[in-house]
Parts: structure tokens; C-alpha cells; sequence
């Protein structure tokens, strides 16, 4: 199935979705005030060279068998509000915070709608790092911290730390080549301790938001910025719920948080990498085994490595690649 939407398309699929606009939580304005600071820093960008990016990770998929592991149709809707929690934190300046916030939320408004209220599942920590975005920071003007030699939880456990070395672990790994590995390993702290963000039986959102924005080390976020980022993220929750109740479609899952991006504010180039990369990523990884989904992202590093776009964009598509992955290998299991 070809996965390049044009705007057109996803009108259409907005009209089309099973669910109409009305049954989605209400939302605030959603845009930034004018006492908040937009840190976005766009990358530019050519939108046909985008376009040749897009058509090759077409070509890709088509290469890549699908359904070879078992599938994950909750997976697929939390891999794709954390990249969506991404954009909103991008406009005050921390996408991780986004991205971890709207990922545990929709986990947790799924359990709760399930009965699983607080319950800690003991997951394993996986991840991958097959791609590496500052190999393409090279000559990009882009200042890469290096990554100290410091011990890191190995994969297939599930460490319980506590928070001073929780925070040691982020700021070690604090380099782009481990954004999705900080993902993974902050949704294992917070899933495998789930029941610390439960106050009197009932989920606070307020102590998971403080418990991240705290480990991923927020010192340089005003007051404003940091209830812009908690206010907006927070519509990922009832969205995806809706989702996984009314048993969307992976389409219908990626227009209702294309059209909650849309709400946002979010710029073109952001719409048009969420639709037509973020998710066409998303859905491959779907039903993919582990090792399916670590090849496909070796696939991936040399995809970007081999397009005829700025450093600055293959950097910002390899973030968002290695995001992907890492959170459809975690989702996974």
C-alpha cells in the first residue's frame, strides 16, 4: 500500500475516519501564547528533496517483508503519540520530554481503561543503535557532546534505580546517538514502578510529567514553557485511548494525530515528515520481529545516508528514525 499522503489525502481520510471530529477530546488553543518562546529551530528544508526521501523509503518498504513477528496494534498507537508529544516539545525546546511524556500517558490511560490501574509489568529493556545521527553531523555545524565511558544497564533487564542514578544514566547517554536509548530505558524506570504515579488510587499526571521533566534535566525551561509542554502533550492520552477502543486503523491512527499536530501549530515540514516518514516507519515496524526490526534499521541509517539532502535534515530524520525503531522494538514486547 503506497504511503505518501498528500494534504488532499489526509482531508480525506479526516472525513472518512469511523469516528467523527466531535468524538475527540475537546482542546484548548493549542498554539503557543505570546509570553511563551518558540525555540523551534526549523531546519530548512526543499520540499522536493523531501519528496525524494520519501518516495526512497517507499521503495524500501517494498523490499521489506512484512508480518514476519507478531503483531502490536497498541504498539503502533503509543509509537506514534510519542513522536507527536516530539513536535509539541520541539516548540519549547524538549522534544525527549515530549516524546517520553506522551508515550508512558497513552500506556497508562490504556491500562487504566483495561483495569490495569498501577500495575508494573516488569518489561526488559531493549534497544538499538544501529542509527547513528551524528555521522551525518559532520560538517553540519552541529555540536555533538561526546558520551562518557560509564557503566549502562545491559539489554534484557529491567533495572530499578533510583533517581540519582536514573539521572546518572541520562546524562551520560546525553548525545544524539541514544535519544531513542533514553527513551527505552526512561519508559522501563516508569513502567516497571508504575504504581509511584498513582496518588489515592488514581493516576496524577502531574507526578509522572515532574518525575521525567526531573530526569531528563529541565533547568533551562521557564514556567510558561513547561505548562505549554504538559497542557498540550496531555491530549495524546485520550486520542490514543479513543484509538485503541474504537480499533482504529493504522491510517485512522496516523490523521488523528496528524490533525492534533494540525491543532498545534505544527509547521509543514513537521506534518509532512510525520505523515510520510514517522508513520510509514511506524507501520513497517508493525508485526516485524525483533531482528526484522533491527535490520530494517541498519536499512534505514544507510537510506539516509544515501539521500541528497542537507546535514542538518539527514541529522534531524535520523533522530526521528532512531526514535521510531527504538519505540517499536520497546512496544513490542
Amino acid at each position: 500500500m503506497k504511503k505518501y499522503f498528500s494534504i488532499f489525502m489526509v482531508a480525506m481520510l479526516l472525513i472518512m475516519v469511523s469516528c467523527s471530529e466531535s468524538d475527540s477530546p475537546a482542546m484548548a488553543d493549542m498554539r503557543p501564547s505570546d509570553n511563551i518562546v518558540n525555540t523551534d529551530d526549523a531546519v530548512p528544508y526543499d520540499q522536493a528533496e523531501l519528496a525524494a526521501v520519501f518516495a526512497a523509503l517507499d521503495s524500501l518498504n517494498a523490499t521489506v517483508p512484512d508480518n514476519v513477528g507478531r503483531g502490536w496494534f497498541g504498539g503502533i498507537i503509543k509509537t506514534l503519540a510519542d513522536q507527536a508529544g516530539a513536535a509539541i516539545g520541539k516548540k519549547v525546546g524538549h522534544e525527549k520530554a515530549g516524546r517520553v511524556i506522551a508515550s508512558a500517558l497513552v500506556d497508562i490511560f490504556i491500562k487504566d481503561a483495561v483495569n490495569e490501574s498501577g500495575s508494573s509489568l516488569q518489561v526488559t529493556f531493549v534497544y538499538d543503535e544501529s542509527i547513528k545521527p551524528s555521522e551525518f553531523a559532520i560538517g553540519g555545524g552541529l555540536v555533538i557532546p561526546g558520551t562518557p565511558l560509564v557503566p549502562r544497564p545491559a539489554p534484557r533487564r529491567s533495572p530499578i534505580l533510583d533517581n540519582d542514578d536514573v539521572e546518572e544514566v541520562f546524562e551520560a547517554t546525553n548525545d544524539v546517538d541514544h535519544i531513542g536509548y533514553q527513551h527505552n530505558f526512561a519508559m522501563i524506570q516508569i513502567l516497571n514502578n508504575l504504581g509511584d504515579f498513582y496518588s489515592g488510587g488514581l493516576f496524577d499526571y502531574n507526578i509522572l510529567c515532574d518525575q521525567i521533566l526531573d530526569w531528563l534535566g529541565t533547568d533551562d525551561m521557564d514556567l510558561n514553557r513547561m505548562a505549554y509542554l504538559k497542557d498540550i502533550v496531555y491530549y495524546t492520552g485520550p486520542i490514543g485511548l479513543e484509538c485503541y477502543e474504537d480499533g482504529c486503523s493504522d491510517e485512522e491512527v496516523i490523521v488523528r494525530y496528524y490533525d492534533y499536530l494540525v491543532e498545534s501549530g505544527a509547521s509543514q515540514a513537521d506534518l509532512d515528515i510525520f505523515v510520510n516518514f514517522t508513520a510509514d516507519i511506524a507501520v513497517k515496524c508493525a508485526g516485524m520481529s525483533e531482528w526484522g526490526i533491527r535490520n530494517y534499521a541498519a536499512q534505514l541509517h544507510e537510506l539516509i545516508k544515501s539521500q541528497n539532502i542537507s546535514a542538518d535534515m539527514k541529522v534531524e530524520l535520523a533522530i526521528i528514525a532512531q526514535c521510531t525503531v527504538n519505540s517499536a522494538l520497546f512496544w513490542q514486547q
